[in-house]
C-alpha cells in the first residue's frame, strides 16, 4: 500500500508516484481523498461559508473563490459574488470556510 499527500496538477488531475522497482504494468488503484486538517487551501479554491457574516452581508451556504492565503492558512481572502452586481471581499478565518463540493 502506498500513502501519499497529493496536490493537484494546474488541470485538476492527480498523480501517484510509484517505486521505480514497480516499472510499467497494470495496478488497481483505490482512492480515499479527504482533505487533510492544517493543510491550508490553495488559492483559487472554491469554498462554502459556514456561517452567517451579516457585518460583510455575506450569507452562511454561499460559495466563493479564494484570491489569497495569509501566514500559511491563518486567514482568507474570498470573494463571493452570490446575487450581488459586484463580488464582494471578505477575510475569514478557517473555520468560517469549508471546500465546496
Amino acid at each position: 500500500m502506498i500513502t501519499t499527500i497529493l496536490e493537484p496538477a494546474a488541470d485538476g488531475t492527480l498523480h501517484v508516484p510509484l517505486p521505480a522497482m514497480w516499472k510499467l504494468g497494470k495496478f488497481r488503484v483505490s482512492v480515499e481523498v479527504e482533505p487533510l486538517a492544517g493543510v491550508p487551501l490553495a488559492e483559487h479554491a472554491v469554498v462554502r461559508l459556514r456561517r452567517d457574516l451579516p457585518d460583510d452581508e455575506v450569507k452562511a451556504g454561499e460559495t466563493g473563490t479564494v484570491v489569497h492565503v495569509y501566514e500559511g492558512g491563518a486567514g482568507y481572502e474570498v470573494e463571493f459574488l452570490g446575487e450581488r452586481k459586484r463580488p464582494k471581499l471578505v477575510t475569514v478565518e478557517p473555520a468560517d470556510i469549508e471546500l465546496a463540493d
